[in-house]
Order: C-alpha cells, then structure tokens, then sequence
C-alpha cells in the first residue's frame, strides 16, 4: 500500500516542502533575485533578436557626478554653498545645452548663511538665468 501511494507523498511533500521553504526570508530574497535575473535575460534576448540598429543613438549626453575626490576636498555635498551649483549651472550654459537637471535633494540651508545672510536661495534666484 505504500508503494502504490508513493507517487502522491512524494508529490504532497515536494508541495510542502516548497511552500515551507518559500516563506524563510533568505529564499524569498534569493526567489527574487531570480526572478529579476530571468526578466534581464528575457530582455536581452529580445534585444539580441530585435534589429535594433536602427533606432537613433544620443552621443552628445554629459553626466556631471559628484566624485570622492570633490567630497573629500570641498566636505560634506550637503554642506555646500549653493554659488557653487549656480557656478556649475554657468558654466555648463556656455555651452548651449538643451537641458540640465539635477538629480539631488537641496535640504539642507546653504553654508553661506553664516557669513553672507541672505545667500540661501539666491544662487537659483532670476538673476543666475542661462538664458534658455
């Protein structure tokens, strides 16, 4: 008699087994790791398959970072004084870009207010424009 319902106990155990399983929080992360592997890898394939050669490539994009170097030598980013992203914003402008955008959050008061009241905000104010 167990031999003849073998089939099905092994089946009900793999079940539970994978449900048991499923509910430890390290196999959930690693399921979802997975999961997001075999989405890329579908992607790619599609990709690889899709004659995409054709499609208009964008050269003349410039991403400015904040790099540990500038940390180290200016302190901490949110700490700085807001003259030097409008000296940023100045200098990219010479060049006539389409577009520039920041990808930070102002949330700290400017380190100027200290010394020179009234800094706070002026940097971005009407009389900093670009032009554009």
């Amino acid at each position: 008699m167990i031999f003849r319902h073998r089939r099905t106990l092994i089946f009900s155990a793999v079940i539970l087994f994978s449900l048991l399983l499923h509910t430890i929080p390290v196999v959930k992360q690693l399921l979802g790791i997975l999961q997001l592997r075999t989405y890329d890898l579908i992607l790619d394939i599609i990709n690889a398959i899709a004659d995409n050669d054709h499609q208009a490539k964008i050269d003349d994009i410039v991403i400015v970072d904040i790099d540990e170097a500038s940390i180290s030598r200016l302190g901490q980013f949110s700490k700085w004084p807001s003259l030097y992203f409008a000296d940023l914003i100045d200098s990219l402008a010479n060049d006539g870009p389409a577009l520039i955008a920041f990808d930070v959050f102002f949330t700290e008061s400017d380190s100027l207010n200290v010394f020179w009241p009234g800094a706070d905000g002026r940097a971005f104010g009407p009389k900093r424009t670009t032009g554009h």
